[in-house]
Protein backbone atom coordinates (compact mmCIF):
# COMPACT_ATOMS: atom_id res chain seq x y z
CA UNK A 1 0.00 0.00 0.00
CA UNK A 2 3.14 2.30 -0.04
CA UNK A 3 3.14 2.74 -3.76
CA UNK A 4 -0.86 3.53 -3.57
CA UNK A 5 -0.83 6.88 -1.41
CA UNK A 6 -3.29 8.76 -3.97
CA UNK A 7 -5.27 5.75 -4.42
CA UNK A 8 -9.09 5.80 -4.44
CA UNK A 9 -11.68 3.06 -4.27
CA UNK A 10 -14.85 3.28 -4.89
CA UNK A 11 -16.39 -0.04 -5.43
CA UNK A 12 -20.13 -0.32 -7.65
CA UNK A 13 -22.49 -2.83 -7.63
CA UNK A 14 -21.91 -3.43 -11.50
CA UNK A 15 -21.03 -6.21 -13.53
CA UNK A 16 -19.18 -7.03 -16.82
CA UNK A 17 -20.66 -3.75 -18.44
CA UNK A 18 -19.68 -0.70 -15.45
CA UNK A 19 -19.38 2.08 -17.90
CA UNK A 20 -22.39 1.20 -19.69
CA UNK A 21 -24.44 1.01 -16.66
CA UNK A 22 -22.68 3.47 -14.50
CA UNK A 23 -21.20 5.84 -17.11
CA UNK A 24 -22.31 9.00 -15.29
CA UNK A 25 -21.17 8.28 -11.62
CA UNK A 26 -17.90 6.81 -13.00
CA UNK A 27 -17.20 9.73 -15.21
CA UNK A 28 -17.18 12.20 -12.28
CA UNK A 29 -15.26 10.12 -10.32
CA UNK A 30 -12.66 10.31 -12.58
CA UNK A 31 -13.12 13.88 -13.01
CA UNK A 32 -13.11 14.65 -9.30
CA UNK A 33 -9.40 12.29 -9.01
CA UNK A 34 -8.14 14.18 -11.62
CA UNK A 35 -8.97 17.98 -10.49
CA UNK A 36 -7.90 16.88 -6.96
CA UNK A 37 -4.32 15.67 -8.06
CA UNK A 38 -4.05 18.76 -10.14
CA UNK A 39 -4.40 16.53 -13.62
Amino acid sequence: MRYLNNLELHILDTRHFALEEDLELIANYIRHFASSKNL
